[in-house]
């Protein structure tokens, strides 16, 4: 597992996540914190893959999307906030079918 400070602006949700495909959730909770003190919480984040190549610098967040999307809003309304703390074990691949059961 890697440890690292990523910038959110470099992180999209990935479709292992359980808010992958739907509507941007309810952050008004943690929005104020986020705004703030910035995330605090580590993401659980993958490397992005494209063409079967690992995009440098580039991550998807496996787990704590809502803590993202609150980190987004927060930069979409000029808020500065610093890297956000995020855990990679690397890229997930999709196991053969024959494991799926």
């Amino acid at each position: 597992m890697k440890l690292a400070f990523a910038d959110p602006r470099n992180m999209t949700v990935s479709p292992l996540n359980m808010h992958f495909g739907r509507p941007a959730p309810d952050v008004s909770d943690i929005a104020p914190s986020i705004r703030q003190r910035g995330v605090l919480l580590t993401l659980l984040v993958r490397e992005t893959l494209q063409d079967g190549v690992v995009v440098p610098d580039h991550f998807e967040v496996v787990a704590g999307a809502r803590r993202w999307h609150a980190a987004m809003a927060a930069l979409a309304d000029g808020v500065e906030i610093d890297p956000v703390p995020s855990a990679s074990s690397g890229p997930v691949t999709t196991p053969p079918p024959s494991r799926l059961r």
